[in-house]
């Protein structure tokens, strides 16, 4: 078996970044001409749009109302939180002091 250094791309990554990358190009945008425009990196929107970094839910609502989405972005954004059940969640369990 083969191991390799890179992490696991989380689908939703992928699919919001595809999704942002479709948009970006269909409004006529770079990737270097939106990082300057963002002040950002052209490579931090090259890894948002590969999966590699998430799209972060305030630059998701940016690239919506820069896009003209309507909102796609930041509906992603959310769906996908909610459907990877990354939400913070308050346990009921009790602590077990070391004991089993």
């Amino acid at each position: 078996m083969t191991y390799t250094n890179k992490p696991v791309r989380n689908a939703s990554w992928v699919v919001i970044g595809t999704l942002a990358g479709h948009f970006r190009r269909q409004a006529g945008y770079t990737q270097a001409s939106l990082a300057e425009l963002l002040h950002t990196d052209p490579e931090t929107i090259a890894s948002r749009e590969q999966g590699r970094r998430l799209l972060q839910p305030r630059m998701a609502a940016t690239l919506d109302e820069l896009f003209g989405t309507g909102g796609v972005l930041s509906v992603a954004w959310r769906r996908s939180r909610s459907a990877s059940g990354t939400r913070r969640s308050r346990s009921t369990s009790s602590p077990t002091n070391g004991k089993r």
